[in-house]
């Protein structure tokens, strides 16, 4: 089990985003995918 955070820029704006990854049987499954945006 990973937690992942990235922040990134999308059309003028700032977001980050996380999430939960679970790998398991060479398939990826993520929850708890959540994101927000930064300096509103």
């Amino acid at each position: 089990m990973h937690h992942y955070l990235t922040k990134y820029w999308e059309n003028g704006k700032q977001y980050a985003e996380s999430w939960i990854q679970i790998n398991a049987f060479g398939l990826s499954y993520c929850f708890s995918k959540r994101r927000i945006e930064l300096n509103k």
